[in-house]
């Protein structure tokens, strides 16, 4: 999905990327990859558990690229509903 590098300096306009991708992604491994593969993104965990919640919570803890060079980061909770499809819950702060 195209979008401004300084866009992700907003955590809304990362929202919006975020949910945008999620609509085509069928897994988190899927997220994953393509998190790791987003020039924005320097590194990238997915926490190997998930968060007793339901549906169950996936978390996700990634250093940004600012525009500034800084390195910001943020958390990342994904739902993962029992049909495998996925829906973005909240970015924070770790």
């Amino acid at each position: 999905m195209p979008h401004k590098t300084n866009c992700i300096d907003d955590m809304d306009c990362f929202a919006r990327i975020l949910i945008g991708a999620l609509e085509e992604m069928t897994s988190l491994e899927d997220l994953y990859t393509w998190l790791k593969s987003q020039e924005w993104v320097d590194s990238v965990k997915m926490e190997g558990f998930l968060v007793k919640t339901n549906p169950p919570q996936r978390e996700f803890v990634i250093q940004l690229k600012m525009s500034d060079g800084s390195i910001k980061t943020k958390v990342v909770d994904i739902y993962q509903h029992y049909d495998n499809t996925l829906k973005f819950r909240a970015i924070h702060d770790p």
